[in-house]
């Protein structure tokens, strides 16, 4: 007789052996049954690497135009700053400095994207997506401090 089966005779000795089978036969049923329904929940919540990155997606893009605003307004604000000496400075070569800062201050905005999809993928998933504009404040903080030193170097040369 299995573990179970046992455990319930003694428990129902005034019973008959076909009524423990049928017994344990129920509760097993309810057992796979339970166990069935909770596969089928966690299937159903579960969260792919795609769901991660769709959302970082959703979430960082609409903000690269901000952080890139935030950078540009702080070069035109130098360069107006230094306007008889910045206006020498207009070259191919000086656009070519600025497109190739650019793209580098992009490349940088996307170094978000791997804390964001690590920090989804873990527990802290719930308060990450509370908080996590709190990455792009200090990070568009710290890249408009670089654009600041950057742009007061290159107007100033001029």
């Amino acid at each position: 007789m299995p573990p179970v089966q046992a455990l319930l005779a003694k428990h129902y000795s005034g019973s008959s052996g076909a009524g423990v089978r049928s017994l344990a036969h129920s509760t097993k049923n309810r057992t796979h049954l339970a166990s069935t329904n909770a596969i089928q929940f966690r299937v159903m919540n579960t969260i792919t690497l795609q769901d991660y990155f769709t959302d970082a997606i959703k979430f960082w893009e609409p903000r690269r135009v901000v952080y890139n605003l935030v950078l540009a307004a702080i070069v035109v604000l130098y360069f107006v700053a230094s306007d008889p000496v910045s206006r020498t400075a207009l070259s191919l070569d000086f656009a070519l400095q600025l497109f190739l800062l650019a793209v580098v201050a992009n490349i940088a905005y996307c170094a978000a994207y791997l804390v964001d999809v690590f920090v989804q993928a873990s527990g802290l998933r719930d308060v990450w997506l509370r908080i996590r504009w709190v990455l792009f404040a200090i990070g568009t903080t710290f890249a408009a401090i670089i654009a600041r030193f950057v742009s007061m170097g290159m107007f100033h040369r001029a």
